[in-house]
Parts: structure tokens; C-alpha cells; sequence
């Protein structure tokens, strides 16, 4: 009788699993959902494809065959992959409510009691919106132009003695030197060289989290994880033990020594981490306007990774462009002569403040150059976001930016490098069409600030620097990583004006 028992337990066990991890995804919600797409194979779903031929490869391919938008599953997590910027509009903006969240990969990227603002979920999403995007006003990011100024000096003293015995040098690794000397001392007043143990050890391991992931990597995660939240341990576990774990885990490192030295010696600074700081209460609950400690530690971390990778890529190809599109580069040139000739005392921030060209320049390079390859939400409530399409809890929308940025249906002439199609005194039609920071209340918190160092280090050196492209220039974007990535660099010679 107990081995019947047994036997009638297994047997439903087996058919749950079955149903749960095979039928209920593949088929049920397939069907309910309604949009096509490649056929999922069990418990991988369409992972192995993607992973056999690459993300690029395999989604277009997927588009051609299925059209701009279809359903395809990683493990058993539904994917819809869309192009159509009407989806695209209310999911992001018009219906963004029911789109708080994002992939449920990312909480392997943070600790158990506390998350970031770029992993959280829509409540704890709300309540640090509310207390972050104060710190990331016009008004706030325009009192850290002298400090910038500062880091561009630096920078451009740096940049002389590597050109002093050759004109051309790879301004990738020059960049990403100065985007973390910038992000520490703007948003965590501390001032640290980057050619020192301790800069090189922290822009290395800052490099190392944006960096190419094994050939799984996050898909593997991904997959894993759909069948299983539990195993949430085990891939933190192991990830622990990887060169990404201790890389993350480093920066913790100087995270943490960076909040406890603020707060053990009472030091005062307007910045971003004393805002955090004034705001600090252990006692907070999800409805205070209040960070715990840990969640102040995460949000540094992600602030040093987002500022540090984003940025260094931002200048480092707006650079390339220019190298590559001398009439670009001339028209910057005049703008730049023009403005310092009329304002010879003006400072750096003045400068990009009142030349518009410079922040057309710098959106046209990132429409070319994605930060990142794509912007996902995960749906939280079910949600009609047209007459065709009901998109049901727990969904992924997933939008390709470069796919977008490219889409000649919103951009004219879009392999063109056209700075003038973002000035801002014409009337265009498709900046819903722009997907490089975002889009809806989730977009990039660091816009802003993204926008000045990268605008304050091109100023620098156009000032003084013709740029060119070098005999080895060789621009090869992987997008296999958390952020997108130049494979070799950018090898550029720059010749003194």
C-alpha cells in the first residue's frame, strides 16, 4: 500500500513538472499570447540557439521570419521581442505602471537584503526614485562643473605625456580612466589617481563587470532561474567564486569603505553620496522616504559601474566619429573657436552649456554606439497594450536599441552620421525612435551627468586635438556583455591643432 503510495506521488510530481515546465509555458501561454515565434524546446526553450549563433545573428533571423514582434521563451520565461514603437510607447510610457520591474535575472546581482535602484522591484523602485532623482537635477549637476573641470585637467595632462613619443594611443583605456576618476570624486567626493594600485585594481574590475560573459553567461542564469527561483543561492554562490564575483566584489569593497569613512568622520559634501547619507535610517520600511545602509552600499556600486562603462564608451566613440567624419569634426571645431573667442574667460562648463552642436554630436554617436543592446520591462500586472496584444503577468518585453536606433519606418537616411537630426529647433517625429538612455519614468537616473563629463572631456581635447583614425583603428562592437564594448578598442592619432 506505501509503494502505491509512493508510486501515485511520483507519478504526480512527474506530471506537474511536465505541466508546469513543458505544457503551461510552450503551449498554454503560447497560445494565449498569440504572436509567433521559433518553437521552444524543453527546459531550454530557445536559449541554445541564441547561444549557437550569437544574439545579433539569431534575432535577426527571428525578425525576418516572424516580423518585428514575436514570442520566443528562455527556459520557461516568456520573451516578447518587439520593434513596433507603438508597443514599445505604452509599454515604456503610456502603460509604464504595469512595467515597473525588469528581467528576473538581475537580483543575482545583488545582495539578499538590499537592492539597487537599477535591480529593484517597483515598490522599492518607487521610494528610491523619489529620494535619488533630486540629486540628478539640472540645478545639481550644474554645480558639479568645477569638479569635472578638475578631472579634465587631469586628464588632458595625462593625455600629453602619452602622446609625447607617439600620436596615436588607444583613448579607450585614457577614458575609462577618467570617467572613474570623475563618477569618485563628482558623486563620492573621493580623489583618487587612476594610475595608482589601487585606481588601476578598481578600473580594472570595473572593466571586467561590463566585459564579455562566458559563451551562457546571463542566458544560462536566465534559463536556470526561470524554472527555479530558489536556485537564486546557488547562482549568487557561484558567481562569488568567478572572475566577475571578485571583480563585483571588490568594488563592494571600496563601496563600502567609501560609506563608512563618510559617516565615521562626519564629513560634509554636496554630493551624491551625502545625499544618500542625510537620508540614511536602518529603521526604513518600503513606504519611508529613507535608504539603509546596505542599500546606500548597492546603489554605489551601480553608480560606479554605470558611470565608469557608459561614459568611457559615450567619448571614447563619439570620438571615433569625429575621427571618421572630418566635416563633423569641423563644424565642432568652429562652434568650439567661435564660443571661446567670444567668451575667452568662459570655464568648461559654460562651454558645453552653450554649444548645442556638441550635444548633437554626442546623441548621433550613441544612436551608432548603443551603451547597452537592449531595454526590457517585466510585465508585473496583465496589461492590453493594443487591440491585439494582452501581455500577461510575468512577460518580458525586450526592445533591441540598435534595432530601433537604425530603423529606417522612424530614422531618414538612418547609416547616415547626421548630428542635425537631433537639433533641437526642428520638429522631428520619431524621438520615440531614441532608445539609447531609456525610455519612461525607468530611464537612465545618470543622464544628466552621463551627458556633462562626456561633453567636458570632448571640449578638452578638441580644443587642442585634431583627431584621425590610426592605421589600426579597428571599431568591433561585442554586445555580449552587460554593456556593449569596442573588441580592440579605439586606436585613434591625435595631432595637436
Amino acid at each position: 500500500m506505501i509503494a502505491l503510495l509512493f508510486v501515485a506521488v511520483g507519478c504526480l510530481a512527474i506530471l506537474w513538472l511536465w505541466y508546469r515546465h513543458y505544457y503551461e509555458p510552450y503551449f498554454v501561454l503560447k497560445r494565449s499570447i498569440g504572436l509567433p515565434g521559433p518553437t521552444p524546446e524543453i527546459f531550454f526553450g530557445n536559449s541554445r540557439p541564441i547561444v549557437d549563433k550569437g544574439w545579433m545573428e539569431c534575432t535577426k533571423q527571428w525578425s525576418k521570419q516572424f516580423g518585428p514582434t514575436y514570442l520566443y521563451f528562455i527556459g520557461i520565461q516568456p520573451v516578447i521581442f518587439t520593434q513596433d514603437v507603438d508597443i514599445i510607447h505604452s509599454v515604456f510610457v503610456n502603460k509604464a505602471s504595469h512595467f515597473l520591474e525588469r528581467s528576473n535575472t538581475l537580483p543575482v546581482f545583488s545582495e539578499e537584503k538590499a537592492n539597487s535602484v537599477s535591480v529593484a522591484t517597483r515598490y522599492e523602485w518607487k521610494r528610491m526614485h523619489r529620494m535619488l532623482s533630486p540629486m540628478f537635477t539640472s540645478k545639481k549637476v550644474m554645480q558639479m562643473g568645477p569638479l569635472v573641470d578638475v578631472c579634465c585637467t587631469r586628464m588632458m595632462k595625462r593625455l600629453d605625456e602619452l602622446l609625447h613619443d607617439n600620436d596615436t594611443i588607444d583613448v579607450y583605456k585614457l577614458f575609462g580612466d577618467f570617467a572613474m576618476e570623475a563618477i569618485l570624486t563628482i558623486a563620492f567626493g573621493r580623489d583618487l589617481d587612476s594610475q595608482s594600485d589601487e585606481g588601476k585594481r578598481l578600473s580594472e574590475c570595473l572593466g571586467m563587470l561590463g566585459a564579455k560573459n562566458s559563451k551562457w553567461g546571463l542566458l544560462g542564469m536566465s534559463t536556470v532561474l526561470s524554472h527555479a527561483r530558489w536556485t537564486i543561492w546557488v547562482l549568487r554562490a557561484l558567481l562569488r567564486k568567478s572572475p566577475l564575483g571578485k571583480s563585483w566584489n571588490y568594488v563592494r569593497k571600496v563601496a563600502v569603505m567609501m560609506v563608512d569613512e563618510r559617516c565615521t568622520n562626519k564629513t560634509k559634501r554636496a554630493d551624491v553620496l551625502q545625499g544618500m547619507i542625510d537620508l540614511m535610517d536602518d529603521r526604513v520600511s518600503k513606504d519611508d522616504v529613507a535608504f539603509n545602509k546596505l542599500e546606500i552600499d548597492a546603489n554605489v556600486r551601480v553608480f560606479l559601474f554605470a558611470g565608469h562603462d557608459t561614459t568611457r564608451n559615450a567619448i571614447s566613440l563619439t570620438c571615433y566619429c569625429l575621427a571618421a567624419y572630418h566635416k563633423v569634426q569641423e563644424k565642432a571645431f568652429d562652434e568650439i573657436d567661435k564660443y571661446f573667442s567670444e567668451n575667452s574667460g568662459a570655464s568648461l562648463y559654460e562651454a558645453v552649456k552653450n554649444i548645442p552642436y556638441l550635444e548633437m554630436v554626442v546623441l548621433e554617436a550613441l544612436r551608432h554606439y548603443i551603451p547597452v543592446k537592449d531595454v526590457h520591462r517585466l510585465c508585473v500586472d496583465p496589461c492590453a497594450v493594443n487591440v491585439n496584444l494582452v501581455i500577461p503577468k510575468g512577460t518580458l518585453v525586450y526592445v533591441p536599441i540598435h534595432r530601433i536606433n537604425f530603423n529606417p519606418d522612424y530614422w531618414s537616411n538612418p547609416d547616415t552620421f547626421d548630428p542635425e537630426r537631433f537639433d533641437p529647433n526642428i520638429v522631428v517625429n520619431n524621438t520615440e525612435g531614441f532608445l539609447s538612455f531609456g525610455a519612461g519614468p525607468r530611464i537612465c537616473l545618470g543622464k544628466r551627468l552621463g551627458l556633462l563629463n562626456t561633453k567636458m572631456a570632448l571640449v578638452s581635447i578638441l580644443r587642442k586635438y585634431r583627431l584621425d583614425l590610426a592605421n589600426d583603428t579597428n571599431i568591433e562592437i561585442e554586445y555580449d556583455g552587460i554593456t556593449t564594448s569596442p573588441k580592440y578598442g579605439v586606436n585613434l592619432k591625435l595631432i595637436p591643432r
